[in-house]
């Protein structure tokens, strides 16, 4: 889970184990409201052991290793 409590999208590197993961929850989706922003939050494919975060702003995005 990753949470982003300030007013701007962000995007940051992160350490993982390797693979796929998954969004499976997006708070900033617009099929939850059409006030929310939809920020594009992609899947993160994880290399080297880093992948790189990019959330939209007070948002809460769930992943999941895919697998």
């Amino acid at each position: 889970m990753a949470l982003n409590l300030t007013a701007h999208a962000v995007q940051r590197e992160v350490e993982l184990p390797g693979g796929r993961w998954r969004v499976r929850f997006n708070s900033d989706a617009r099929r939850y409201s059409q006030l929310f922003g939809d920020h594009a939050t992609p899947d993160l494919d994880v290399t080297d052991g880093t992948g790189l975060l990019d959330l939209g702003p007070y948002s809460c995005v769930v992943y999941l290793p895919e697998g």
